[in-house]
């Protein structure tokens, strides 16, 4: 669509994860109406098929860029788009954005934090 290359990824890092490609566009300075419009489409047709063929209405997606003005050859811009559960009665969230596209989640406790409210528990069994 315009600039923007689709795919269905071979390595997903979710559910029914597309991907959109913008060759030779590293950053986000560098990409155009074209591109974004490439963009908008492709997410906009997504959307249609996640709610027409697979009956999914949630979903998280990310666009990628390198350095800001800096060319780079090894790198392309990129989207990728990955569908969720949906909501029902009772429904518990599943995830959020960062273990999915970051690799990487956040924790409300440090670990030693844990460690040291879960000694209390710990220091009373009796094993």
């Amino acid at each position: 669509m315009g600039n923007v290359e689709w795919l269905a990824s071979f390595c997903p890092m979710g559910q029914n994860e597309l991907q959109g490609i913008t060759p030779g566009k590293s950053n986000f300075l560098e990409l155009d109406e074209e591109d974004f419009a490439g963009i908008g489409e492709g997410l906009s047709q997504i959307l249609r098929f996640y709610k027409e063929e697979l009956r999914l209405s949630s979903f998280n997606f990310i666009i990628y860029s390198g350095s800001l003005g800096r060319k780079r050859e090894d790198f392309w811009c990129s989207v990728r788009i990955v569908s969720r559960p949906n909501f029902s009665a009772g429904y518990i969230n599943d995830t959020h954005l960062a273990p999915i596209f970051y690799l990487e989640d956040w924790y409300p406790y440090l670990p030693e934090a844990l460690a040291a409210s879960f000694k209390r528990y710990s220091d009373s069994l009796k094993l």
